[in-house]
């Protein structure tokens, strides 16, 4: 690989993230092969050197290309031959770090994965506080071809981990269904608090009741179909494969 580049969306202001990469030894808290980062100034500025130590005890150093503050910073090896930025951008009171690495000549030794961003984005976002609300409050949203059967309790956008898209409550009224669909990369966990009815999985139909749990594998075809006299309600969760 001659050039990597990755995304994670932050929920934190932008000036608060980009200090936050630019000040050692903060690297030491998210990238696990660093066990020590020191700079030869402070405030950093084109040319000041970081001093990067790894968990094998071996030095190395890069220094700053190029800075704009709250925009980008770029560093480049002693060699001129590996390169990485940050570029950052404000988007509705969030920040996108986009982290780019590249090789003039040969391989990335040790390209960044995107769990070594989600080390970042949990490490900046563990102090996000609490939230409480009432379900009762949540609007209610069309869903699979039904209006009104669902509310949308917590996204990932609300939580630390990249791993859950999303938490929801569904309604099913007596006769409802929610169609054949499938959920891309993600497995589903389904809970029934009330009501009767059948659950199709591909040529398969199981009746469900309250306190079933349906486990939904991902990228397979399901459907509900809410039967009874009384509503169907449901707790979901879609976790990341």
């Amino acid at each position: 690989m001659k050039k990597n580049i990755l995304k994670v969306q932050i929920q934190k202001n932008l000036h608060d993230v980009f200090l936050f990469c630019i000040t050692p030894p903060n690297s030491t808290k998210w990238i696990p092969s660093v066990v020590k980062e020191e700079t030869s100034e402070w405030p950093i500025k084109v040319g000041t050197i970081y001093k990067l130590t790894n968990d094998k005890d071996e030095l190395s150093e890069v220094t700053v290309a190029g800075i704009k503050s709250d925009e980008y910073v770029e560093w480049i090896s002693s060699d001129h031959n590996y390169h990485c930025r940050y570029s950052l951008q404000a988007i509705d009171g969030k920040t996108v770090l986009e982290y780019c690495e590249w090789t003039d000549q040969g391989e990335i030794e040790e390209p960044f994965t995107q769990d070594v961003l989600a080390k970042l984005k949990f490490v900046l976002e563990r102090d996000k506080k609490f939230n409480i609300f009432n379900i009762s409050k949540v609007p209610f949203e069309e869903i699979h071809n039904t209006p009104g059967s669902q509310q949308t309790l917590a996204t990932k956008d609300d939580l630390i981990t990249n791993n859950i898209d999303a938490l929801t409550k569904g309604t099913l009224s007596p006769g409802d269904k929610w169609d054949w669909h499938e959920h891309d990369m993600y497995d589903e966990v389904g809970i029934v608090l009330k009501g009767t009815g059948k659950f199709f999985w591909q040529n398969e139909i199981v009746e469900y009741k309250p306190e079933d749990v349906i486990i939904i594998p991902a990228d397979s075809l399901h459907k509900f179909e809410a039967g009874g006299k009384a509503p169907s309600e449901f707790y979901f969760i879609r976790i990341k494969v």
